[in-house]
């Protein structure tokens, strides 16, 4: 639990586990976000896929969360990219989520979609998959389904 005092009031906020509770507290060290915005942008990602997103710098994915437009996104990766951790801390099937992402991406476009679309794609396709489906294969069929 996280324990948050104002003048004017006193919240417990629980976590399922130490990533997320770790994740809050560097989230509510950002200008402008505060434990209830934090909270949000937990519910509206993974601590993995958050990690992986402000590593890499992934201000699209952010902004899709609500409450947090392209200004915030941009404020989360510059002051916490260095703080997350490494870019291989999360990997699946040996390849690092990023990597299957991006992959997927790049097939797509080189079938003929633009970049913007093939990036909505893998973003719905990477929320509904869990870790062990997210080899780059299952998400680039499961990205067309959604494309076609």
């Amino acid at each position: 639990t996280y324990h948050h005092i104002t003048e004017n009031s006193q919240s417990l906020f629980g976590f399922l586990d130490k990533t997320e509770q770790d994740l809050f507290e560097l989230l509510i060290t950002v200008k402008s976000i505060g434990p209830k915005l934090a909270l949000t942008i937990l519910s509206g990602l993974q601590a993995d896929d958050l990690r992986q997103a402000i590593i890499h710098q992934d201000v699209i994915t952010l902004s899709r969360i609500p409450g947090i437009g392209k200004k915030t996104a941009e404020r989360l990766v510059l002051e916490l990219k260095d703080k997350v951790g490494s870019a291989d801390s999360t990997v699946v099937s040996g390849i690092a989520i990023n990597d299957a992402r991006s992959e997927a991406v790049s097939a797509l476009e080189a079938l003929g979609y633009k970049r913007n679309a093939a990036e909505k794609a893998v973003q719905k396709v990477f929320s509904t998959l869990n870790a062990e489906e997210r080899d780059v294969s299952t998400v680039i069929k499961s990205a067309l389904k959604v494309l076609i």
